[in-house]
Order: C-alpha cells, then structure tokens, then sequence
C-alpha cells in the first residue's frame, strides 16, 4: 500500500488532516475574490435594502470588518447558499492557483462536488460575524446526505476542505471531535431547514470537543463522518471558503484500507 500521511490522517488516524497551508499571496487572492462576489451580489439582488449605501460601505471596508456594517442591509438575504457559490470562472482561477496544485498532488484525482446542481464545480464562502448565531452546531455531513437521500457516483468516496481567509486563532473558525469519524453517534431529533432541507439535531453523546487553532490560510481537510462545527468569537469578522471533494475509490484503495472507506458504502 502506498504511503499518504494525508489520507492516512482523514481516513485512518485522526478523522482530518490539518497540515495543509496556503501561501498569504494565495489567502489574499481568495479574500478578494470572495469580496468581489458579495459586490456583484449586492448589485444583482433586487429587493435589498440600502443597496446603494450598502455597496458603498462595504466597497471601502476590509472584511474583517464587516459585522460593522451588516445590519444596515439585508445580511440574511446576501448570504443565502446560492449567492456564496463562487462563479465559475473564479473556480477557473483557484485552480490554476498554486495551493490548489499542491492539493492534488496531496488529495490525488479529487473531483469538486456540485451539490446544488447550480455549476459544475460549486466552491462556496461563509461569513461568521462575531458573537452571532452565524456558525453550524456539531453534526456529521454525511447525516445531512443520509436524511435527505442523496447520493454521489458510485464507487466514489467525500471529503471536505475548508479555508480560513479570515480569522482569528482560538477564538473563531471550526470545532471538531478527534476520531469521531469512526464512532456512531445519535442525534435528538431532525429539523427542517427554510428550503426545506433535512438537517440533523443536537447529539445525545456527550463529546471531547477540541478546537482547530488555524491562522489565515492553514486548512482543515477532513472525514465527511467527523463530527464538527463552527465557533464563534473574536472581534472581527470570519471568512472562510470550502468545498466537497469526492474521490475514486479505486484510488483511495491504493492508499487506505478498505474497511475505512465507510462513507463510500453508506452513501
């Protein structure tokens, strides 16, 4: 079997592989990117409040700080999962980027997952103001799958990556429990999302909770079964990106054994 310390660690060992960074030239070019995006937003939304005003202050303004202008327009609206899709032309860009080339020399044969059936290719950004209910709870994204019956291609295995363009260490970014991906967990009940999406509820099991420190740029690349969630806290704005990868099983076996490649079977 061939030697990967990186799906070695997000199959395997830890649940994630948290090694992985991105050059600040590389972050920089993300954040603008994702600044251009909410720009384009603002002028294509139709009904949103103070669009002017709006595009005029955040124009100006470091994302870091936009919880300072947020309430003065409609933050909900512009955050909604269609509008944070990143075009694909943009995704063009990002893989021609140096980081995303390490990627797949790391994550061999990775394929980007559309979800959404929006792009081909859907890589999406989130914005977590702080010390507000702007991050997800502890879940498993396979549960999401599972309760709302979708599947990808067959003989094909997820796992996700996110970004951190934005941040500030220890105090906001991503939660998560060390080798949960190979532990069953129950959930309290199921809940309906406004689009009208399953997602899961709390979980029953009491947790060992640890907290990814990351400064802008270093990554988090992990199991589609670990348990984890957003945190919240800081003084600035949190911008991160991410994305679904899926992966030949074919390839994996190369890599990691059989018997872990639980995603691949329940999904």
């Amino acid at each position: 079997m061939k030697k990967n310390k990186a799906l070695q660690d997000i199959f395997v060992k830890k649940g994630y592989y948290n090694e992985f960074k991105i050059s600040k030239k590389d972050t920089n070019f993300l954040k603008n990117l994702i600044k251009g995006t909410l720009l384009r937003n603002v002028k294509k939304i139709r009904k949103i409040k103070n669009k002017d005003l709006f595009y005029k202050a955040l124009k100006k303004i470091d994302l870091k700080d936009y919880h300072k202008i947020s309430n003065t327009s409609d933050h909900r609206n512009l955050i909604k999962k269609k509008y944070r899709l990143i075009k694909p032309t943009d995704v063009n860009k990002i893989k021609k980027l140096n980081f995303f080339k390490k990627l797949k020399k790391i994550i061999p044969g990775f394929k980007i997952l559309n979800i959404e059936k929006i792009y081909k290719e859907e890589i999406d950004f989130r914005i977590a103001r702080p010390n507000k209910k702007d991050t997800s709870y502890l879940h498993r994204d396979e549960w999401f799958w599972t309760l709302n019956n979708l599947k990808i291609k067959n003989n094909c295995t997820k796992l996700n990556i996110w970004i951190p363009i934005i941040c500030e260490k220890g105090r906001n970014g991503l939660r998560y429990v060390h080798k949960s991906h190979l532990k069953e967990y129950e959930i309290k009940s199921t809940n309906k999302r406004y689009d009208g999406v399953l997602k899961p509820g709390l979980i029953k099991d009491k947790l060992n909770i640890s907290i990814f420190k990351s400064n802008p740029g270093e990554c988090f690349i992990f199991n589609d079964r670990l348990i984890h969630g957003g945190l919240s806290g800081g003084i600035k704005t949190r911008i991160s990106m991410q994305w679904i990868m899926t992966i030949n099983n074919n390839i994996l076996k190369k890599y990691v054994n059989q018997k872990y490649l639980n995603q691949s079977k329940k999904n």
